[in-house]
């Protein structure tokens, strides 16, 4: 547990069935699961680009996924391990991580706005006089505001 009261990522995935025999298996499971979320939040979404990017990276990072060798798979593992894992509980225990991590990180009081300046720019020329005259969505239950670039007369 984290001081948020959350299991970290990594060990959750670590928990996820895995479908394979122990003869062959190379790469532990919650490994493979954990590059591919580093992997998909950089950006790299196909199976080899995410083998590129493990192996990019280097050893360190590797180990630091859970790759006891610093060795990251291949595509067609990736592959292999997508094609047969178990969904539901991938899927069921990533839900409950989740929940957990919404529910211990309120976002605090405070008004807060996110804007994108390259969206804004040159906003005032096409009409929009004030952050008011741009949409944006609130977290639940605070005055935190996300904004998004569009009018809300759009």
């Amino acid at each position: 547990m984290t001081e948020s009261g959350c299991r970290p990522l990594v060990d959750v995935l670590s928990e996820v069935k895995d479908f394979r025999k122990s003869q062959g298996r190379r790469h532990p499971l919650g490994a493979v699961l954990a590059l591919a979320c580093a992997a998909t939040l950089c950006g790299y979404k196909s199976y080899g680009a995410m083998a590129d990017w493990g192996k990019n990276y280097g050893k360190e990072l590797a180990q630091a996924l859970g790759f006891p060798g610093g060795k990251t798979p291949s595509v067609g593992t990736l592959h292999t391990i997508f094609r047969h894992l178990d969904k539901k509980d991938l899927e069921a225990k990533l839900s409950a991580w989740a929940q957990c991590v919404l529910k211990h990180s309120q976002p605090t009081k405070a008004a807060v706005v996110a804007l994108d300046g390259k969206t804004l720019r040159g906003s005032q020329c096409q009409g929009a006089c004030d952050a008011s005259s741009v949409g944006g969505q609130s977290w639940p239950g605070t005055d935190t505001i996300a904004r998004s670039g569009f009018r809300q007369d759009q």
